[in-house]
């Protein structure tokens, strides 16, 4: 498994902010969702993982 790279997390940056608009109820609420997503991506120590999109799109899911 490749080690933690937030460059890998930032690159889904765009398919994370169209996963946020079709899961919130307005804009505010979408970029509420991106900023809880983006906080618990990078708070601490976040683990290496094989596939980014997954991982940043459940915890995207678990703040909805």
């Amino acid at each position: 498994m490749p080690p933690f790279d937030p460059e890998r997390l930032l690159a889904n940056q765009a398919w994370l902010a169209r996963l946020a608009t079709r899961l919130a109820r307005d804009t505010g609420e979408a970029e509420d969702l991106l900023q809880e997503t983006w906080l618990t991506a990078l708070r601490g120590d976040a683990p290496a993982v094989r596939d980014p999109r997954a991982w940043l799109g459940t915890i995207l899911r678990n703040a909805a």
